[in-house]
């Protein structure tokens, strides 16, 4: 296993292990959806990655929370909100801020045509 990947999901068993669940309350649930939403976030990368997929964006509640009242948002709503989102950037963005990116940023030759 690579050594970058092991670590990922070492993180993400050491964030899963530091949660009370004998203690959680009102006031310790964002804090342990928090946890569990970065433990989650690492273990969906770690496998994507190993498929050789690589995740671009997520979104969470404190996202939204930054600009909109969370305190009724349903998971429900935040993976619809999360599609919308991804529908929406791959058919606006996604191609050509790739291409800049590659090309700019990391100096990865284009193809050439023949």
């Amino acid at each position: 296993m690579k050594t970058k990947t092991k670590k990922k999901l070492d993180k993400a068993l050491h964030l899963l292990s530091s949660i009370d669940l004998d203690n959680i309350n009102r006031h310790t649930l964002t804090e342990t959806e928090k946890l569990i939403d970065e433990a989650q976030t690492l273990i969906e990368e770690t496998l994507a990655s190993a498929n050789g997929f690589f995740p671009v964006t997520h979104i969470c509640r404190e996202d939204l929370a930054e600009k909109f009242d969370t305190s009724d948002i349903s998971d429900d709503v935040m993976e619809d909100l999360a599609s919308k989102m991804s529908d929406d950037y791959l058919t606006q963005l996604y191609w050509e801020s790739m291409e800049i990116i590659a090309e700019d940023y990391f100096k990865i030759p284009r193809k050439q045509v023949k």
